[in-house]
């Protein structure tokens, strides 16, 4: 019997510089980190470095803070870090398996997906992250990044 989770746990917000620290413990962790494309960061200088890509380099990326409604404390992050449409997501160790991730995509999709279709790449592996896509109505494409990656989509749907 599943349990039940419920809604509206967290808030996104734009990610800022003043969140380096947050960004820091997610981006500092070998394990959340061994699922991205781009790497861990092993010291603060190295997250401020990423951090500012994602803000300052990029400007039309959506990169949202995924918060707790009770604490406010930041557990994850989630948008799309290009401007070619791919999203994508990484939380603090300990928040996986709760439902988070997919509450959150589910939460930017919704507000920030727009109106086109949205890709995601899945390391070879990864089958929680697989579900979190499939929960959030992603379906696996061909992937032409090879055998690292699996590739998904998912067009908006309209009101």
């Amino acid at each position: 019997m599943m349990s039940y989770i419920p809604k509206n746990r967290i808030q996104l917000r734009e990610l800022q510089a003043s969140n380096l620290h947050d960004f820091h413990r997610i981006w500092s962790n070998p394990n959340a980190t061994k699922w991205t494309t781009y790497g861990n960061c092993s010291t603060l200088s190295q997250s401020q470095t990423w951090l500012e890509i994602l803000l300052l380099k990029n400007p039309s990326s959506r990169n949202y803070g995924v918060f707790l409604k009770e604490s406010s404390r930041m557990i994850g992050i989630v948008g799309c870090f290009r401007t070619d449409s791919e999203v994508g997501y990484i939380f603090v160790e300990e928040f996986w398996g709760r439902g988070y991730a997919s509450e959150a995509l589910g939460k930017w999709l919704e507000t920030y997906g727009g109106d086109g279709v949205i890709g995601a790449k899945v390391k070879t592996g990864n089958g929680a992250s697989v579900k979190v896509l499939g929960k959030c109505g992603f379906v696996p494409v061909e992937s032409t990044e090879g055998d690292n990656f699996l590739a998904f989509e998912r067009k908006a749907v309209k009101a």
